[in-house]
């Protein structure tokens, strides 16, 4: 109690001043322009630019039976053929996008990681496993011999045993 007041006492007397509260928004009527705005941007984006809550936005829009403009910006041609050509974080800062909107997208169409270090399976590969030693397909492959071994056990296929010479 700073001012050795109460909050009740303190607000009768800003009242009695005709000091307005600080969150008391005095209503403004919709202009046409700002009608126009509407569903043109995302809510909370026209929020910031009208000065009003997106809540107050979103409630207007509805009324007018305007459809929300939508969050994403549209991929365009030139990131479409970009996708799964080189590593997500690389490219998502190249286009300006977040990474999980280009592993998301990528993942959409269907398309493999370009990852330095992760290496898909080709269906060939996977044919040879169990045919060789893990360390043997390790090196015809270029997998590591952990990848090797976990994609072959994920598989159910029994390790490689020689044939016993006689």
């Amino acid at each position: 109690m700073l001012l050795k007041r109460t909050v009740h006492s303190i607000r009768n007397r800003r009242r009695k001043l005709g000091i307005p509260t600080k969150r008391v928004r005095l209503y403004q009527p919709w202009t046409k322009a700002e009608d126009q705005l509407l569903g043109t941007r995302p809510d909370p984006e026209l929020a910031r630019k009208l000065g009003h809550s997106p809540e107050f936005i979103r409630n207007r829009r509805v009324k007018l039976g305007i459809q929300a403009a939508p969050f994403h910006k549209a991929w365009t041609q030139r990131e479409m053929k970009l996708l799964g050509t080189m590593p997500d974080k690389v490219l998502a800062r190249l286009i300006g996008r977040c990474l999980v909107a280009v592993r998301v997208h990528r993942h959409k169409f269907g398309l493999t990681p370009q990852n330095p270090i992760w290496k898909s399976w080709t269906e060939t590969e996977v044919a040879l496993l169990g045919k060789f030693t893990d360390n043997e397909l390790s090196s015809r492959t270029g997998h590591s011999v952990g990848s090797v071994k976990f994609k072959r056990l994920n598989l159910g296929r029994p390790c490689f045993q020689p044939k016993p010479c006689i």
